[in-house]
């Protein structure tokens, strides 16, 4: 079927869990989902194993894991590619992530490093997360269930991640009071009061969310701009994802004349136009 690139798990196992320790996966691929492993039986472990440079065409770059209590710890993933979930994708309730490190993995869609689906309850303890790139989620994309059992951010590092459209480094999908409220990135649900080491806690509906974690340099969106002209006036033109959360723009735009002389002219706002995915603002100079 496609899935599980080394490594194919299902069913149930009755005697005991299974564990996939002190291993090494290099360069696997999937056309389905599980780059290196897709594991879709109880309880299983994954612990003290290096995922490197695996891709899967579906979810899940380097691990998929679907079982019931699944467990990743002491793990590396570094560059891992995915549609969903760069390294790994959780598709079960009770899964945790602990001790483990992700360098620049990467998913076109959610989740740079970690994607969790509905009905998902996550908790990840002592881990960082660097470079990872998404269009939602840089690093961690959350759908799972809301409130105490559901997302749990604790003692974590997330530093240089990227989404195209929002949560550079988290985005939580869940459900708050019987109602999907997408919040992205710390900013969003967490206060800027530092602990130690300048690490925050989640606040509001999501103080039990995220604990002691810091967070560095991870971009929400990519924003461009572009001049033109029409023989008669200058514009600017800024372009950002549609849909994306966007915070005041400021365009400063200096003009040289032919005297040497510069200075700073004021823009316009002219026009904003859809085109495909994007937003495109244009300002007159």
């Amino acid at each position: 079927n496609g899935d599980g690139g080394a490594i194919y798990v299902a069913g149930i196992s009755t005697v005991h869990d299974n564990v996939i320790s002190n291993s090494v996966f290099d360069r696997n691929y999937a056309s389905g989902n599980g780059g290196a492993v897709y594991d879709a039986a109880s309880s299983d472990k994954i612990t003290k194993c290096n995922f490197t440079a695996n891709r899967a065409n579906g979810d899940g770059g380097a691990v998929y894991l679907a079982s019931n209590g699944g467990e990743i710890s002491y793990c590396r993933f570094i560059n891992n590619n995915a549609t969903n979930g760069g390294a790994v994708v959780l598709a079960n309730n009770s899964q945790t992530i602990s001790s483990s490190y992700f360098l620049g993995n990467n998913a076109t869609a959610k989740g740079g490093a970690i994607y969790a689906l509905d009905k998902t309850s996550l908790t990840v303890t002592d881990s960082t997360f660097e470079q990872g790139n998404a269009d939602n989620g840089g690093a961690i994309f959350y759908q799972g269930v809301d409130g105490s059992n559901g997302l749990k951010i604790n003692n974590d590092t997330f530093i240089d991640n990227t989404a195209v459209f929002n949560g550079g480094a988290v985005y939580y999908g869940a459900y708050i009071n019987n109602a999907r409220v997408p919040l992205s990135d710390y900013k969003l649900f967490g206060n800027h009061a530092t602990l130690d080491q300048g690490r925050v806690n989640g606040k509001g509906d999501l103080a039990q969310a995220i604990v002691k974690s810091y967070f560095q340099n991870n971009i929400d969106y990519f924003m461009s701009a572009a001049a033109s002209n029409d023989g008669l006036t200058a514009y600017i033109s800024v372009t950002v994802p549609k849909g994306a959360r966007r915070p005041n723009v400021v365009v400063n735009v200096t003009v040289v004349g032919e005297d040497g002389i510069s200075q700073t002219v004021p823009l316009a706002f002219e026009s904003e136009t859809e085109v495909g995915d994007n937003v495109v603002i244009k300002y007159r100079v």
